[in-house]
């Protein structure tokens, strides 16, 4: 068994072990930046499909705008459901996850922004 970290005072960090884990809950081991990463880009591609299912029973324009809104906006609609997903993830004991939730969704909306921003100066 692993002796606990020490303080500079000396006193025991709780859930520290001093061989690199952070913690000993149900949740260790399950938490990493990279899985919050890949969940935001499976939420990205659900919505879209969510999306494009819906444009397929919507008749007419609206049908396509039901598609190309998300698709073409995805920098600002994805503040409707990725915040809750780094919330959720948080208040779950999985910090490292909702971390990679909140770099996702800056680098979505950094990119989203640059492609309109190019859009804009060849108008």
């Amino acid at each position: 068994m692993d002796d606990p970290v020490k303080t500079e005072g000396g006193e025991a960090q709780p859930g520290a072990t001093g061989t690199g884990e952070t913690g000993t809950g149900p949740t260790q081991g399950r938490d990493s930046v990279l899985l919050g990463a890949a969940l935001a880009v499976v939420w990205h591609v659900l919505v879209l499909a969510v999306c494009g299912l819906f444009a397929t029973v919507v008749p007419g324009e609206a049908g396509a705008f039901l598609f190309l809104y998300p698709l073409l906006l995805i920098g600002a609609t994805q503040f409707l459901y990725l915040p809750v997903l780094a919330i959720r993830r948080r208040r779950r004991g999985l910090p490292e996850s909702a971390k990679g939730v909140w770099i996702v969704l800056g680098l979505t909306f950094l990119l989203n922004a640059g492609c309109w921003g190019l859009v804009a100066a060849a108008l």
